[in-house]
């Protein structure tokens, strides 16, 4: 049988896996294009500018959104106490 720890944390790494999913999917495609690049493939500020013929400052601010959305929904979920 499995340490019921290592349940646990696979239980709770899933639960976060969903949340993180839900979040995504809950951005418009643009939104959704823009963080995934950045956070999940590493894809530089100033290539999605490009890609997107905006300002980097442009990005920056979107990703500062999503960050903060994401935050609140981490925070709602029980995933951070702040």
């Amino acid at each position: 049988l499995e340490d019921s720890s290592n349940v646990e944390t696979e239980y709770d790494d899933k639960l976060l896996k969903d949340c993180l999913d839900r979040f995504v999917l809950s951005l418009n495609e643009k939104q959704r294009t823009i963080f995934v690049c950045r956070y999940y493939f590493s894809v530089g500020v100033k290539e999605i500018a490009e890609k997107y013929d905006c300002s980097e400052w442009t990005i920056f601010k979107m990703l500062d959104k999503m960050k903060k959305q994401l935050k609140e929904l981490l925070r709602k979920e029980g995933f951070i106490n702040e």
